[in-house]
């Protein structure tokens, strides 16, 4: 039997590749994160004050490195830039090796002696320094050009070296790199720039999260994200079209414009399924009352008139996909995950019969007295183990020679995280028995 290593190879070079139509997330030089709308031939997008054509990224590995060139992306090629480290430049001030060089050798007006305010530090004047970008001189040759007029670099230190051509670099270096989305990549866009709109998730706290729920390949994932749907994508990244997920929406319509964000493919989107929470009351009466007596069913089926007319006025497909959200109800989910940024306790008890017993769910909020009520209640009715409510903590570490130290600019808070493990219930609603306490 012979393997056709040729299209095997082919295949995986085109998964590894940028392709028209993908979202792709551009980290600059400095460690900022831009999201690109997705990616077409004569394409922009806007990075800090520039934009720049992304039409060039069609074909491009994924961590390939760019350089902005009025207004393009060149292909930087050998080996990547470094990144700068900007904790350095930014926190001059905590060292006291060079930082008074670093003020004198602002670009200075005019190369002078008679000029009031020129002392000599640095040689190379503003107008030559615009002169070469005009002519198209790339930023690390103006570095190079910087440190060699400056009559002071060679006498400062070399923690003070690094940290001058640092602060160049960030002024006159335009990289950035093309990262491919995912759950880790898209919560630290999200949370450096509006991190609102996960509802103030950070990684951390989304890996905790997605591990105390045991969401994996083959699960029944029923997910409520306040947010604008990173959560739902992340959950889905790891189900990875193995299995269903069941969005569980508030308001009006279902916010997923984050679960476009990660490019899956027709298949994985597939799998996710869309359902208001609005309509839990309605499911939970129609279970109730499915083996009444036909009394019964005449008064819950006058109740729901109003709400069969507007089932009717749906799309055949949009009716097939809520029958079989409803069916995903009924069949009870694996895991439970809810993050929002209203009270989670109506949420999560509305919730609760649709998880099998002995699953895990696991729920966020950013404040802890909401989840602690929780804690308490599911406590007193004994419908819950191994309760938990932890705060996720995190500290990052800037790791150089002689200078590893926490970094001195971080976002403390995370929100907190309650998560546990249902229990198999008795007499109905009673819950499992409590044990006597003397």
């Amino acid at each position: 039997m012979e393997i056709d290593s040729s299209s095997t190879e082919t295949k995986v070079v085109s998964a590894n590749c940028i392709k028209e139509g993908d979202v792709v997330i551009l980290r600059t030089n400095d460690n900022q994160y831009r999201i690109s709308k997705p990616i077409f031939p004569k394409g922009q997008t806007s990075l800090g004050r520039k934009t720049v054509a992304v039409d060039t990224l069609i074909g491009k590995t994924w961590g390939s490195t760019f350089e902005i060139k009025g207004g393009k992306l060149e292909l930087v090629k050998g080996s990547s830039p470094a990144v700068i480290d900007t904790e350095e430049s930014t926190n001059a001030e905590t060292e006291n090796t060079g930082s008074g060089d670093d003020k004198q050798e602002e670009e200075l007006p005019e190369e002078s002696p008679g000029d009031k305010g020129f002392d000599g530090v640095q040689k190379l004047s503003q107008q030559k320094i615009l002169a070469m970008k005009e002519k198209g001189v790339s930023g690390s040759d103006i570095i190079k050009e910087l440190t060699k007029q400056s009559t002071t670099f060679k006498d400062k230190t070399e923690f003070a070296k690094q940290k001058y051509i640092a602060k160049k670099s960030k002024k006159h270096l335009s990289f950035c790199t093309a990262i491919k989305p995912s759950a880790l990549t898209l919560t630290q866009a999200y949370f450096q720039n509006k991190p609102a709109n996960i509802c103030h998730l950070r990684f951390d706290s989304l890996a905790q999260l997605l591990t105390l729920s045991n969401v994996q390949a083959e699960s029944n994932a029923l997910v409520v994200d306040g947010g604008m749907g990173v959560l739902l994508g992340a959950v889905t990244e790891r189900t990875a079209g193995y299995g269903k997920v069941l969005n569980v929406y508030l308001g009006q319509q279902p916010s997923v414009e984050g679960l476009k964000l990660f490019n899956f493919p027709q298949q994985v989107i597939d799998s996710v399924y869309n359902y208001p929470i609005d309509s839990i009351p309605e499911l939970r009466r129609k279970m109730s009352n499915k083996n009444s007596s036909s009394e019964a069913s005449k008064q819950e089926n006058a109740m729901n008139v109003e709400a069969t007319t507007s089932q009717a006025s749906l799309k055949e497909v949009e009716k097939e996909r809520r029958e079989k959200a409803e069916e995903f109800l009924r069949q009870q989910a694996d895991c439970l995950i809810i993050a929002t940024k209203l009270e989670p306790e109506p949420i999560l008890f509305a919730l609760y019969p649709f998880l099998a017993p002995a699953r895990s769910f696991a729920v966020f909020s950013l404040y802890m007295e909401p989840l602690a009520l929780i804690q308490q209640k599911l406590f007193e009715r004994g419908i819950a183990l191994n309760l938990d409510l932890s705060e996720t903590w995190m500290r990052e570490y800037q790791v150089l020679p002689a200078r590893t130290h926490p970094l001195m600019r971080m976002h403390g808070a995370s929100g907190y995280v309650l998560s546990g493990i249902k229990v198999i219930e008795e007499d109905g609603e009673k819950g499992t028995k409590k044990q006597k306490t003397q």
